[in-house]
């Protein structure tokens, strides 16, 4: 993750505990200042992996704000993508993980989600509401692979859970609005490279979608995001 401070921060001083002292000062000088929250909490998440006070410092930001404010939504996504990264860095391609620490990933995933609706919710043309999310979806797919009993990706992806399979969907559904949305941006390189790793993610797409059909005969429900993830791979 590229940190994005200030020169002043980055360059101007000397350790991470110097760059804390400043944001704890803005937030005790300035404590009704919800940004000076944020981005302290920003701090925490990137700068010094401390989720729980990045979350702690973010939720107060949003506690803060008398209106709704769509970037303090995606900061708070931002901060839950960089625990959800955390604890799948820890965990990749551990075969004997355990189902108590995959559905807590999982969960926290969601929470990230939720929050990343939220800001596109309240500001639909922000792009970052869309990319962030996507690429979260991306890693949690990737994380999905390395941690399963499956040794290529077309087997994975035949094998989906109905979880994965809705994020699967959703991912692409995000990817298809913001080329909609951003068709000046559509070189841009963020959506440019999710679109070549859900493109390599299927390998043999033949075999994908003669998966899903299975799938689908079998399904008693989620049969509509089955469907359009067959329709996307046909599209593909």
């Amino acid at each position: 993750e590229e940190s994005k401070f200030s020169n002043f921060i980055d360059n101007g001083l000397q350790s991470d505990e110097a760059r804390l002292r400043i944001f704890l000062e803005l937030t005790e000088s300035f404590p009704d200042e919800p940004h000076f929250w944020a981005h302290l909490a920003r701090f925490y998440s990137i700068r010094m992996g401390n989720h729980e006070l990045s979350l702690q410092a973010i939720e107060k930001a949003i506690n803060l704000s008398d209106e709704k404010d769509s970037l303090l939504f995606h900061m708070k996504g931002m901060c839950l993508r960089m625990l959800a990264k955390a604890k799948m860095n820890s965990q990749r391609n551990n075969k004997n993980i355990l189902k108590s620490e995959i559905h807590e990933i999982y969960s926290i995933v969601d929470q990230a989600g939720e929050s990343f609706e939220e800001c596109r919710r309240i500001n639909p043309s922000d792009y970052y509401g869309y990319i962030s999310h996507i690429q979260l979806l991306i890693n949690v797919i990737d994380f999905s692979f390395t941690i399963s009993k499956y040794e290529n990706k077309t087997e994975f992806l035949r094998n989906l859970s109905i979880w994965l399979q809705h994020k699967l969907s959703l991912a692409e559904e995000l990817l298809d609005n913001i080329k909609i949305f951003n068709q000046v941006k559509s070189q841009n390189t963020y959506i440019k490279r999710c679109d070549i790793y859900l493109q390599d993610l299927y390998e043999n797409h033949s075999l994908v979608i003669e998966g899903w059909n299975n799938l689908l005969t079998n399904a008693t429900k989620d049969k509509p995001v089955i469907r359009r993830s067959i329709v996307r791979t046909y599209v593909r």
